[in-house]
């Protein structure tokens, strides 16, 4: 296993990571928001 397969792979388990981490923040805001309307987001 060369190190340029072995950097790709950890470059693309980061990034889908990523999408996962940034896809649920992104839902708790918008469900977040409509559950407390009333207050700002903190």
């Amino acid at each position: 296993m060369d190190p340029a397969v072995y950097f790709t792979l950890i470059i693309n388990v980061l990034m889908v990571v990523t999408f996962i981490v940034l896809l649920l923040i992104f839902l708790y805001m918008i469900y977040h928001k409509e559950e407390t309307s009333e207050s700002p987001i903190v």
